[in-house]
């Protein structure tokens, strides 16, 4: 077996050298971190019909980043089978989250990792041992003080972290979609009750408008469609 960069089983890349990947719509794709801009982490992204183009742009970028101002480089997840919660997230974050969504969006879900997901799986824990059951304990410690739209998110999250470690060999199935996705947030509604509606409509039978309102509370219709069919009917007069 081989990994998912195209190098022998156990060989990964140090951070800060680039990433390569095959994407959905099956193009090799290379990601290469550029020199800080105010502050600013800048990604630039090639992709290519076969993996031979990118791995030879990838090594030209090795090549010419020589003595410039990026990062240093840190080692990678330790492996198959040994690589941790904590060292999984850190490196999707870094290498697949920023480089491919909004600097906002990606900052959201570092968030939610730092957080909620590694906490509560344990940075240490070997990725391998995640099961159903630690998802569903996740999803109760967040329950306890965050809203349902929060435990919605995060799952969603940890399931896309976990999608990828499946599709680059760390782990053979994702624990995360073996578990329901929580339900999102219920608004709370003030419903009417039944005496009232009735007082309603009785008012409604003095208005010049009565009968529209009737028709909003009988039909559940939305004002447009209402609207719509009254036009319809004086069209017809």
């Amino acid at each position: 077996m081989t990994a998912t960069y195209g190098f022998a089983m156990g060989t990964r890349r140090a951070r800060g050298t680039g990433t390569i990947f095959r994407d959905q719509r099956g193009y090799w794709t290379v990601v290469v971190p550029l020199s800080s801009e105010d502050g600013k982490r800048r990604r630039k992204v090639k992709r290519f019909r076969t993996r031979a183009d990118a791995m030879s742009f990838l090594h030209e970028f090795e090549r010419s980043r020589s003595g410039t101002d990026l990062s240093g480089a840190s080692a990678y997840p330790s492996g198959a089978g040994t690589t941790t919660v904590g060292e999984w997230f850190d490196y999707w974050i870094y290498e697949c989250v920023y480089p491919q969504l909004r600097p906002r969006t990606a900052d959201g879900y570092r968030s939610a990792a730092n957080t909620h997901i590694v906490p509560a799986l344990g940075a240490s824990t070997p990725l391998v041992n995640i099961r159903a059951a630690d998802i569903r304990r996740m999803q109760h410690l967040v329950r306890q003080d965050r809203s349902p739209t929060t435990v919605r998110n995060v799952h969603t999250i940890a399931a896309r972290a976990f999608d990828v470690a499946v599709r680059e060999e760390e782990i053979e199935r994702n624990p995360v979609r073996l578990v329901e996705q929580p339900r999102p947030a219920r608004p709370a509604l003030d419903v009417p009750t039944t005496q009232e509606v009735r007082h309603l409509l009785e008012a409604f039978k003095t208005r010049p408008d009565g009968l529209k309102w009737m028709t909003y509370i009988l039909t559940g219709a939305r004002r447009g469609e209402v609207v719509g069919r009254e036009s319809t009917a004086l069209a017809h007069t």
